[in-house]
């Protein structure tokens, strides 16, 4: 759990150094510390919980392998493959 509070932490700095970044040197203007914090909660919080979700996911190498994510043909579910024994 802390590995993913801390990753969403850099996350959002990054964010948050990328927009002054942008205002400062691309835009010349002045940076609105109101609305870049805002901005940079929203985006803690959605990196956390796609985080938080992809975690309790689980091993996600089955899903890629069936839509083709490897390069490699997709890959057929076996299942109702077999004529049926009833």
């Amino acid at each position: 759990m802390k590995d993913l509070i801390m990753l969403s932490l850099v996350i959002s700095l990054l964010f948050f150094a990328m927009k002054v970044f942008e205002v400062k040197m691309i835009k010349k203007g002045e940076i609105d510390l109101k609305s870049l914090a805002n901005e940079s909660m929203y985006v803690l919080i959605a990196a956390g919980a796609a985080q938080f979700v992809m975690s309790q996911m689980g091993d996600m190498s089955g899903l890629s392998s069936m839509i083709g994510g490897d390069g490699e043909a997709p890959s057929v579910p076996g299942a109702f493959t077999n004529e049926p024994e009833f």
